[in-house]
């Protein structure tokens, strides 16, 4: 039996996100879950082993300019991983830019470079909304 995608999407990312979601809102395989930043939202959330699980980090959000919090993101990782499915991460580059998002990192005590470093390195997509 083939299991859906699920698309974590938290609170902070770009508007595009949701709407492009409404839109595939139906399909079978491709599920939108928000999730607050911050809170513990993922844990209602039903996984199960080998479930395919991609969540959205932004790194620069195109109003505050700031990045999904890190620690907050790497624990919502962990709880997917936690309950046996596969986490994946899809970055959105947003107002830094896709070419410089390896190169210039968020300075900032929320997003520590070596941390961000490593999500990027990690990360199977990366896409400036």
């Amino acid at each position: 039996r083939e299991r859906p995608i699920r698309l974590l999407v938290p609170s902070d990312a770009h508007y595009c996100w949701r709407n492009i979601m409404n839109s595939y809102e139906t399909h079978p395989y491709l599920h939108h879950c928000p999730v607050a930043v911050g809170s513990d939202d993922a844990h209602g959330l039903r996984l199960r082993d080998g479930d395919f699980v991609v969540a959205v980090f932004t790194l620069a959000n195109t109003v505050s300019g700031r990045a999904t919090e890190l620690a907050w993101f790497q624990g919502l990782l962990g709880h997917v991983s936690a309950q046996g499915a596969t986490p994946h991460v899809f970055v959105d580059a947003a107002l830094s830019g896709c070419v410089m998002s390896r190169e210039v990192l968020d300075l900032r005590a929320d997003a520590p470079p070596d941390g961000v470093a490593a999500l990027l390195s990690s990360a199977f997509g990366l896409v400036q909304s």
